[in-house]
């Protein structure tokens, strides 16, 4: 319906070297007429009209003229369109995103069009043979190629008065002349040793013994190459009438075979069950003693066995070219097959290559190789055999290479199919594996907030009670024992805390990765776990057995061992909670190398199934991985896919669904993977893979708490949003000495910075808090380094690392310290700051 579209196709058809005319239509009436008047030798057809559609042009010209090939050209074409285009009986589609397509398409199309009037033309003529042969009364010579008589009817005779004898193996020009004129026979002769039909008459003799004149036709009858091997006049050869009926026989059998293989493999989307079905066909129709089909190794002189017909399984077990086995064409003596040319091998004894020697041993005698052709690209080959010498006839020859182009535009049409199918499954995935990072993110985020807003007011708590146990002296010994009590539940609740953004942070600058011995963690962890997965477990008349496979040698991997341990103490639990009625626990480790995966397999997990990238900076050489295993309930493919989640739980009130998301955390701080395998009923598989990598040059700060406070007093501007906490490290300041003075947000805390500087006092150290209204921590730092870039800056976070867009701590910041601030805590971040500085 768009005048340019159709412009720009018929151009690109110009371009090609074609000649032709043409004639646009873009409603059901015009293209109505333009059938009749216009008889189109081919048919382009836009899917989607405003006045028309191209399914129902497809229709109408499959009713009208079902010789023409019909293609589809189209910018809206989806899958979906694309196959119903082509079961319903379309030649070809083509986007016009890929016009250069269109040339190679439609060359392709107007050949098997020839092709199928060529063997329209060869079934009339067999027809017309066949009609003859009942005609029966005439007299009636067969001849062949080099036109001495073969054979004569009785009735041959009783006209021209020879006998049989006299005349076979003569040429018809020494038969008397009395009764038929000699110059008949000699345009006779002249006329179909051109390989032209003649229509003449022969003299006849009737029943009444009277001489008639009949009229007669004579046709030469031609091989699969063109050549003329017999003469027929009304009548077969030496068998006569029934050898003409067994041929048009064949002729339609093969017609009919070839229509029912085309139906079987129209309803078909996946090369194997096309191949199938076309073998099994041949096999059991044409028949075959032997069939299958090869396909070609990209950018090698290699086939591979795609597909075996029923029959043949056994043979080809003992020939050893059973499916997935790949051979060198030398081997097979397909070597004509792979230039798009049709191979004959009428007796296997006589042929070099090792396979035909073999399939000759077995009893195969004779084959057929027809070339699968894509295009100008030879996808496969089509191969069938038979026992006989000799055994396959011109016309058997002429339909296996029909039925190989059907087959092989069956399998482009297949291979396009799957295609479309893997990139939308890849597209799903890719979809699913967003949403689940976009939730798990949205999730880390509103966790990372509740742990902010608990930390600002778990300060006080903490602060105070370290206050108070820094002069512990003066205290009774169970104020001290109270104070104790306190400071321990809120690092409790701080731990707690942290484990809510445990699988969302990132890992810290100032951690420090530390050689990690992963058989050691492992037997840690079995020992911590003891208890749970045996002692409480025999409480309950429960057996659940541990089988360990712990690979001696591997190399130390870099990380917090800590987090390590809690990781797979989760893991354990998880195991353990999942087998209720018993079963077997399993952890295994191992070296997994990035080059040597195993033996293909992928990961079945939530993540990615690509190794994650090494540390930035970091020597990787290799991977390590723990497993833990247990024959418990499984999982879904539902929970399994949320498995991650933080929140998400099975357990009812049991759990937290904090446990996995932990783990994830620690995989991702570890820059690791993790890979989850289960199914209902049959157990879950975690596997933890970390990286293998240098140590970590980076000093990391000391768990432990040091002594007192060994710098200069300092003066320190203190900035927070928070009462309490201002006054808390203002106090935990000056109980150190230094001279504190607090502000209470962004704005107010700049001001006081500048003031302090115009009064030449200014501040040795600017501790501010990260999250405040209007102006916050970052600015602040910004700002501070901008006026005074000798000034540190602390940066106080109930958030945890406030990292920029690459992921590193801000240039601005010299130091992060985590809310609740502890007493400790501060003195080696202004001991650190001060070094820096000098």
């Amino acid at each position: 319906d768009i005048p340019a579209d159709a412009g720009l196709i018929l151009r690109e058809l110009r371009r090609e070297g074609l000649a032709f005319s043409a004639r646009r239509v873009e409603t059901e009436a015009a293209f109505t007429a333009a059938l009749r008047e216009f008889t189109p030798d081919l048919i382009l057809s836009d899917y989607s009209l405003p006045h028309y559609d191209g399914l129902s042009a497809l229709k109408a010209a499959q009713a009208e003229r079902p010789e023409v090939p019909f293609i589809m050209v189209s910018g809206t074409l989806g899958e979906e369109q694309a196959v119903e285009t082509m079961q319903r009986g379309a030649t070809d589609y083509i986007l016009k995103q890929r016009l250069e397509r269109l040339g190679p398409a439609v060359a392709r199309a107007l050949k098997e069009a020839e092709d199928r009037r060529e063997r329209r033309r060869a079934e009339e003529q067999v027809r017309k043979l066949s009609r003859a042969v009942e005609q029966n009364s005439v007299s009636i010579i067969i001849t062949d190629a080099r036109g001495d008589i073969e054979y004569v009817n009785p009735r041959f005779s009783e006209v021209t008065g020879y006998a049989p004898e006299e005349v076979i193996g003569k040429s018809p020009r020494i038969l008397k002349s009395g009764e038929t004129p000699p110059e008949t026979y000699r345009g006779m002769w002249e006329t179909i040793t051109a390989g032209r039909e003649w229509r003449g008459e022969f003299l006849n003799k009737k029943k009444n013994g009277e001489l008639y004149w009949d009229a007669a036709l004579i046709s030469p009858l031609k091989d699969a190459q063109g050549n003329i091997t017999h003469y027929v006049a009304n009548q077969e050869d030496i068998t006569g009438r029934k050898r003409a009926e067994e041929e048009v026989r064949q002729q339609f059998r093969r017609i009919s075979l070839l229509n029912q293989i085309a139906r079987a493999i129209a309803e078909r989307q996946d090369l194997r069950s096309i191949f199938h079905a076309v073998l099994q066909h041949l096999e059991d129709h044409l028949p075959a003693d032997f069939s299958g089909v090869f396909l070609c190794v990209p950018e090698t002189d290699a086939l591979t066995v795609a597909a075996r017909g029923p029959k043949s399984q056994a043979l080809a077990v003992e020939l050893g070219t059973s499916e997935s086995i790949s051979f060198a064409v030398e081997q097979i003596g397909l070597g004509p097959c792979l230039k798009g040319e049709t191979a004959y091998f009428p007796d296997m004894r006589e042929m070099d290559a090792p396979i035909l020697q073999r399939m000759a041993q077995a009893g195969l005698r004779s084959g057929v190789a027809t070339p699968l052709v894509v295009g100008d690209r030879t996808i496969g080959v089509l191969t069938v055999a038979r026992r006989q010498v000799d055994g396959f006839s011109g016309g058997e020859g002429e339909f296996l290479r029909t039925l190989s182009e059907h087959v092989a535009l069956a399998a482009r049409h297949a291979q396009l199919y799957q295609n479309l199918q893997n990139a939308y499954e890849d597209l799903r995935q890719t979809r699913q594996a967003v949403m689940q990072q976009e939730r798990l993110k949205a999730l880390g985020q509103m966790a990372s907030g509740i742990a902010h807003d608990i930390n600002n007011a778990l300060s006080p708590v903490l602060g105070y009670a370290q206050m108070l146990l820094l002069d512990k002296e003066k205290l009774g010994q169970d104020q001290v024992q109270y104070l104790n009590i306190i400071q321990q539940s809120a690092r409790d609740i701080t731990q707690i805390v942290a484990r809510m953004r445990e699988f969302y942070r990132h890992r810290e600058a100032q951690e420090a990765l530390l050689p990690v011995r992963l058989n050691e963690v492992v037997k840690q962890v079995i020992d911590l776990t003891r208890p749970r997965w045996r002692d409480m477990s025999q409480a309950r008349g429960v057996e659940i057995g541990l089988q360990t496979d712990l690979r001696e040698g591997l190399p130390p991997m870099m990380g917090v061992e800590s987090e390590v341990r809690e990781a797979l103490t989760n893991l354990v639990f998880n195991a353990v909670d999942a087998m209720p009625q018993g079963g077997t626990l399993t952890i295994k480790t191992r070296q997994h190398e990035t080059e040597k995966r195993r033996n293909g397999e992928t990961g079945k997990g939530p993540l990615s199934d690509s190794l994650p990238p090494p540390f930035s900076g970091s020597g990787v050489g290799g991977w390590v991985e723990v497993e833990v295993a247990d024959t418990g309930v499984g999982m879904d493919e539902e929970t399994r896919q949320r498995c991650l989640e933080p929140f998400y739980s099975t357990k009812g009130e049991r759990g937290t669904g904090l446990g996995l998301a932990m783990v994830f955390g620690t995989m991702q701080r570890h820059e690791g993977r993790i890979e989850v395998e289960s199914e209902a009923g049959r157990g879950t598989t975690v596997r933890l893979i970390f990286p293998v990598r240098r140590p970590d040059a980076r000093p990391g700060v000391p768990p432990e708490e040091l002594g007192g406070y060994a710098g200069p007093p300092l003066r320190v501007l203190c900035i927070d949003d928070e009462p309490l906490l201002r006054s808390l490290v203002k106090r935990m300041l000056e109980k150190d000495g230094h001279a504190a003075e607090v502000a209470d947000g962004g704005q107010a805390g700049l001001d006081a910075f500048r003031a302090a500087r115009g009064r030449g006092e200014p501040f040795d150290v600017v501790l501010t808090d990260l999250g405040m209204p209007h102006i916050g921590g970052r600015e602040v730092a910004r700002t501070v380094k901008r006026e005074s870039p000798d000034t540190p800056v602390i940066l106080l976070t109930g958030w945890g690392s406030p990292l920029d867009e690459e992921g590193k701590i801000p240039v601005q910041v010299d130091y992060m310290m985590s809310k609740p601030p502890e007493v400790h805590a501060l003195r080696r971040a202004l001991e650190q700051v001060c070094a820096r500085k000098g």
